[in-house]
Formats: structure tokens, C-alpha cells, sequence
């Protein structure tokens, strides 16, 4: 009994070989040992990022405990490391980042993150935060996948991908597989209008001969209700005039 009370599962070990070392244990200990006894050892035994997500579930003897605890280590061996640490800060009855419990939550099991559809929606969608080790296989196949994929721009690609998913620099991640995909860098082209040619301004030989206009504005309204200004310049002297528009004049000139 002494070394089931001592023994824990240590951070690197996993739950198939936590269960078998448990129950040599139990055997040592008590070979008539309740199920249910066996049960609440190996509740305090566990590994305590399991042992929450375990206590929802409430496992009815070790046999069903083994099975969820195994599930529930697969889904956390599929998570990154940020994934695990705002998970355990989530299960702080205090979070470290109070900004965590407003944005993430969890749901059967898995995190979520809670996303704006729009700037100014008050309504928020959860949507699951995607591990990192998942990311490559989600843009390959909403990119790249003949069936679901379809080139698409960067910005299309996250009007599929928020909906349903999110991860940390999701844009960049994005941006970077479109930008390394062969095929779109091949056969895309540009469907806006080419750039004009320059048209070189001859050099200057006399004060005043070439001069440039620009309206500038619009700057706070002065008492004569002037917010624009034009602004000459002689590109020979580079001489300033700076004159104030008034309003039904700039509409003429528009």
C-alpha cells in the first residue's frame, strides 16, 4: 500500500503504461480491491491536465476510465504547446491573462476561440483553435485540394478558413502558402489594368515656363470657411504660392 500511495503518473509517461503500472500496484496492495476504490486511486494518480477534463466525464470504473483518460490524451498530444498552456490557465480558477476567459473556451474538451464575424458585431462565433501541427494540412486541403480546394486568394481563404477555425498569425501562414504555391505563381495573372507609361517632363530652361498645381486638404475650417488649399510651384525656381479655395470655387473645379 505504501508504494500505490507514493506512486503518480509523471508528466512523460503515458496513460496506457500509467494503467498497467496501476494495477500491479493495486494487485500488490489489496487483491480484493473494490472497483470503485480503484477508481478514486486512479483519479489522484493521474496526470492533473487529465484529471479535470476526467472528473466531467465521470468514469464509472477503471476499465471506462482507461479508455477516456486515453482519448483525452490523444486530443492534448494533437495540441501545441500554446494550446496546452492557455488550456491549463483556463483551468485556473483565477487565469494568469484575464483576457483568456473572454476570448477562449472550452467545449467538449477542445478549445475554442470566440471571433467577431464583423468589426462591430456584438455576437461571437467559437470556433475550435486549430494546433499548429494541423495548419499545413488544412491550407493544402482547402488550397490545393482538387475536390475542396480551388487556388483561391489569400483573402478568400480566410473567409472560408475564420468561420470554422483559427490559430495564432493566421493571415501570414495563409499568405505564405499562396505565395509558395507553384501552380498559382505559374498560371495566375493580374486582371487589373497595367500602369501607364511615365510621361518625362523636358527640362526646365526659363522661370515659370512649367508649373505644378495640387489641392491640399482637407485641414480645419477657417473663419472664411476656406479647408482646401492649391498649391502652385514653378519647377524651375522651385517657388511656393500657397492659396486658400473657397468651397464654391473647388466645386467648380471639380
Amino acid at each position: 500500500m505504501q508504494k500505490l500511495n507514493s506512486y503518480s503518473q509523471s508528466p512523460n509517461q503515458d496513460v496506457r503504461s500509467f494503467c498497467s503500472e496501476m494495477r500491479k500496484l493495486f494487485s500488490e496492495a489489496d487483491s480484493y480491491m473494490s472497483s470503485s476504490m480503484k477508481l478514486e486511486f486512479l483519479l489522484a494518480k493521474v496526470n492533473p491536465i487529465y484529471r479535470l477534463d476526467l472528473l466531467k466525464q465521470k468514469p464509472k470504473d477503471p476499465t471506462e476510465f482507461e479508455a477516456m483518460a486515453r482519448d483525452i490524451e490523444n486530443i492534448y498530444l494533437a495540441q501545441d504547446s500554446n494550446i496546452r498552456s492557455i488550456i491549463s490557465q483556463l483551468n485556473q480558477n483565477e487565469p494568469c491573462d484575464s483576457t483568456l476567459s473572454s476570448s477562449c473556451i472550452m467545449k467538449n474538451g477542445i478549445l475554442h476561440k470566440l471571433i467577431a464575424l464583423t468589426p462591430k458585431s456584438k455576437l461571437r462565433l467559437s470556433v475550435p483553435y486549430l494546433p499548429s501541427s494541423m495548419v499545413r494540412s488544412l491550407l493544402t486541403a482547402i488550397h490545393d485540394d482538387p475536390f475542396q480546394g480551388g487556388h483561391f486568394s489569400v483573402d478568400k481563404m480566410l473567409s472560408k478558413i475564420r468561420t470554422r477555425y483559427w490559430w495564432s498569425h493566421m493571415r501570414q501562414d495563409v499568405q505564405s502558402h499562396v505565395q509558395a504555391c507553384v501552380s498559382c505563381q505559374q498560371y495566375n495573372y493580374s486582371r487589373q489594368k497595367k500602369p501607364g507609361h511615365l510621361q518625362p517632363i523636358p527640362p526646365v530652361a526659363t522661370p515659370f515656363s512649367i508649373i505644378g498645381m495640387d489641392f491640399c486638404g482637407p485641414f480645419v475650417e477657417s473663419p472664411r470657411e476656406n479647408k482646401y488649399v492649391l498649391v502652385v510651384t514653378d519647377l524651375f525656381t522651385h517657388f511656393v504660392t500657397a492659396s486658400p479655395l473657397l468651397p464654391t470655387l473647388l466645386k467648380l473645379l471639380h
